[in-house]
C-alpha cells in the first residue's frame, strides 16, 4: 500500500509556464503544496505542453507524490491580433476599429480572430478588451469591421481577449481546435480536462462523447464563465465531473458586483452533488510582482475555502510571476490557518440531511457525524470509482478522508477533492484483509496510533462499483 506523503485539505492547482516549468521549480512547487498542475492550452505549443507533462510526471515520481495534471482547453476565445511594438494606447473618445481583415494593428484598428463579430453586435453594444480593463462602444458595423468609440482607455497589448457581455455569439463552445487538443490530450494521458466557455450541458456531453469514442473515461471540469452558464448551472454541473468558478471572464460577462453571489451559488451546487469545485482567477494577483500578498487576497482565499471550494487555482502567479513558489506557500499557509479555526468544519444538520435520500448520501453524512462524536482520527473509504470519498468530502469532516483505491487513475482524480488522502492498494484483497492492511498502513504513516478510532465507509464485497452501503467503527489496538 502506498504511503500518504502529502495532505492538503484545500487542494492547490498551479498553472505551469515559463516561471515554473524548470524541473527544479516544479519540485519546489510540489514540496510547497501543489496537488494539481494545470497546462493552459490557450498559450504555448503542443510540443511544449508535452514536455511540461513529462517533466511534471518525472518530478512527481522523484518526490514520491501523487500530482494530477489538468489540460485546460482554450474554447472559442475571441482575441485581437498583433501590433508592431506589441502594444498601443487607446485614448477615451477616439475611434477604434475591430476588423476581420488580416492587418497589422495600430492605435486606430486591430484584427480579431472571429469573423462573425460584425454580425453579432449592433450600435450601442459594449465590448471589453484586456480582461475588462478597456471598454469600447459600437458605433456602426460593416460585413468585416466593427467601428467603435473608446469609452475606457489604456494600454492594449497584442493577442488580448475580447468579451461581449450579454450577447450570444454565433460560435460553438467546443471548437475544432478544442477537438484536436482533446484528442492529443487523450493520448498523452491528462487526468482532468477543463472546458472553457461552457454554455449548456450539451457542450460537456459533446466532449464526453469524443472521449468515449476513443475508449477514454476522462474527468471533465466545466468552467463557469458565461452568463448563459449561470442560467443552465444545474444541468451543466450534473453533466460534468467538476466545475471551476472562472472569475476572470465571468466578471466581465456579468456585473462585477454579482460575482461573489455567483461564486457562492456555483460552489453550493457542486457541494450538494459531491462534485469538486475550483475557485480561480486573481487568487494572489499581487504576487505576480511582489513577494507578499494583500490583506484582501488573504481574506478572499479564506472566504473561498469557507464557502466550500475544494481547490484554489493560481494562474499567472505560478505561470509567469516572479514568486511562483512563494505564492504556493502563502496559499497553503492561509488555507491551513483557515481550516484549523474552531467551527470551520461544521457537520450539516437536519436541513442538509433532508436533501439526501440515497443510502450512500446518508451513510456519508452519518460517517462524518460518527467521526465527530467519537473523535475518530480518520475516515477510511475503500473506493473503486472515487465516489465514496467525494460524497464524504462534501460534508467537510475534520478527520482526513483516506481514499483507498486499486486505480492509479482514481487516485490522481481524488487529488482535487477537499480533505482526501488518496492511497493505492493491492488488487484482490478480501474485505477483512483490506481493513487490516489499511489500519497497518495508517499506523505506519502516523495517521493512527493505539487507542485511536477509525470510521470505515465502503461498499459491501458484492455491491456494484460506486455503491456505498456499509459503515463500521474500529479502535486501534
Amino acid at each position: 500500500m502506498s504511503a500518504p506523503v502529502n495532505w492538503n485539505r484545500t487542494k492547490i492547482v498551479c498553472t505551469i509556464g515559463p516561471s515554473s516549468r524548470p524541473p527544479e521549480i516544479l519540485e519546489r512547487l510540489i514540496r510547497a503544496g501543489m496537488d494539481v498542475a494545470r497546462l493552459n492550452f490557450s498559450h504555448g505549443t503542443p510540443k511544449q505542453h508535452l514536455r511540461d507533462f513529462r517533466n511534471i510526471k518525472k518530478s512527481a515520481r522523484r518526490l514520491g507524490r501523487i500530482i494530477g495534471i489538468l489540460q485546460d482547453l482554450p474554447g472559442p476565445k475571441i482575441r485581437i491580433g498583433k501590433f508592431p511594438n506589441r502594444e498601443v494606447e487607446l485614448i477615451p473618445g477616439k475611434e477604434f476599429t475591430l476588423t476581420t481583415r488580416r492587418v497589422l494593428g495600430n492605435d486606430t484598428k486591430v484584427q480579431i480572430n472571429y469573423k462573425g463579430l460584425p454580425n453579432d453586435v449592433k450600435k450601442g453594444t459594449r465590448i471589453f478588451l484586456s480582461d475588462g480593463n478597456l471598454e469600447l462602444k459600437v458605433e456602426k458595423t460593416t460585413p468585416t469591421e466593427v467601428h467603435c468609440q473608446v469609452v475606457t482607455g489604456g494600454i492594449l497589448k497584442e493577442q488580448q481577449g475580447v468579451n461581449v457581455p450579454g450577447v450570444r455569439l454565433n460560435v460553438e463552445a467546443f471548437t475544432r481546435r478544442d477537438r484536436q487538443y482533446l484528442l492529443s490530450g487523450l493520448k498523452t494521458g491528462f487526468d482532468f480536462v477543463a472546458l472553457s466557455f461552457v454554455r449548456e450541458a450539451a457542450d460537456v456531453k459533446r466532449a464526453k462523447r469524443i472521449a468515449a469514442s476513443q475508449g477514454k473515461d476522462v474527468f471533465f471540469i466545466a468552467k463557469i464563465e458565461k452568463h448563459e452558464a449561470l442560467r443552465n448551472l444545474d444541468e451543466i454541473i450534473e453533466a460534468s465531473d467538476g466545475a471551476m468558478v472562472a472569475r476572470g471572464d465571468l466578471g466581465i460577462e456579468i456585473p462585477l458586483a454579482e460575482v461573489p453571489a455567483a461564486q457562492k451559488l456555483i460552489i453550493e451546487r457542486c457541494n450538494r452533488l459531491g462534485k469538486p469545485v475550483i475557485t480561480a482567477t486573481q487568487i494572489l494577483e499581487s504576487m505576480i510582482e511582489r513577494p507578499r500578498p494583500t490583506r484582501a487576497e488573504v481574506t478572499d482565499i479564506a472566504n473561498a475555502i469557507l464557502e466550500g471550494s475544494d481547490a484554489l487555482m493560481l494562474s499567472a502567479e505560478t505561470a509567469c510571476g516572479s514568486y511562483p513558489v512563494e505564492a504556493v506557500k502563502v496559499l497553503n499557509e492561509v488555507a491551513v490557518a483557515t481550516e484549523s479555526k474552531p467551527g470551520q468544519h461544521q457537520i450539516p444538520g437536519e436541513e442538509a440531511r433532508s436533501l439526501h435520500h440515497q443510502i450512500a448520501d446518508n451513510l456519508s453524512l452519518f460517517a462524518c457525524e460518527m467521526a465527530s462524536n467519537l473523535g475518530a482520527k480518520v475516515i477510511a473509504a475503500p473506493t473503486r470509482t472515487g465516489r465514496t470519498a467525494r460524497l464524504v468530502s462534501r460534508f467537510r469532516p475534520h478527520a482526513p478522508i483516506v481514499a483507498l483505491t486499486t486505480s492509479d487513475k482514481v487516485q490522481r482524480e481524488l487529488s482535487l477533492s477537499f480533505g482526501v488522502v488518496p492511497l493505492r492498494i493491492r488488487k484482490g484483497l478480501s474485505f477483512d484483509r483490506l481493513l487490516e492492511e489499511t489500519k497497518n498502513s495508517l499506523k505506519e504513516n502516523g495517521l493512527l496510533k493505539k487507542g485511536d478510532r477509525v470510521v470505515f465507509l465502503a461498499g459491501s464485497p458484492h455491491s456494484e462499483a460506486g455503491e456505498t452501503n456499509l459503515m463500521l467503527v474500529e479502535e486501534i489496538r
